[in-house]
């Protein structure tokens, strides 16, 4: 486990992969907080593991 320093801005990203053939080009995205963490949550039907960027 990584350690986070007690003044991090931190937000996580949950994405649930659902079903592929569902593809769409709209991401409904929530906020929500659960005690001091903040999350945002997607639904989708893929998720890249890296950046893409160079």
């Amino acid at each position: 486990m990584n350690p986070l320093p007690g003044t991090a801005d931190i937000l996580f990203l949950e994405v649930d992969v659902v079903d592929p053939s569902g593809f769409s080009d709209v991401l409904q995205v929530r906020g929500l907080q659960i005690a001091e963490h903040r999350i945002l949550r997607v639904e989708a039907p893929g998720c890249s593991t890296g950046s893409g960027s160079s």
